[in-house]
């Protein structure tokens, strides 16, 4: 009787706490996809959302499969979002609104940047000071 007793008490205070934990509810949005070239995932490219009206820049980095997750992000918009990466061309898509619990999927194919680079020299001092 008294593991009875305890197991309705149990049950109860589960549905009870996970009730309210849902009534809060979820007050922003979130952006998440994969970042992708013609060969497949590109790990360490640099994504930013940035909240037009506010100026806020939310920023991450692609994971080793190319995916990347931008969570609590302000709701409404406009945004912008960039994905950037040294040696290809930037990937921009504006105009994106989030609404409340909404999970934007947006994955990006960037291209390579077939420009050169310029050269670079560098000069070293060999002990001399320098003020």
């Amino acid at each position: 009787m008294r593991k009875l007793l305890l197991l309705s008490l149990l049950t109860f205070c589960t549905f009870f706490v996970s009730k309210n934990v849902h009534a809060q509810g979820v007050t922003t949005a979130s952006i998440n996809g994969v970042i992708t070239d013609s060969k497949g995932a590109v790990p360490g490219a640099t994504v930013i959302v940035t909240h037009i009206p506010t100026g806020t820049v939310y920023a991450t980095t692609s994971r080793a499969d190319g995916r990347f997750n931008l969570p609590n992000l302000r709701v409404g918009g406009p945004y912008t979002f960039k994905v950037s990466f040294v040696g290809y061309n930037n990937y921009v898509q504006e105009g994106i609104t989030l609404s409340i619990g909404q999970d934007q999927r947006i994955d990006a194919k960037i291209e390579e940047n077939n420009t050169n680079l310029a050269e670079v020299k560098v000069v070293g001092t060999q002990g001399k000071v320098i003020n």
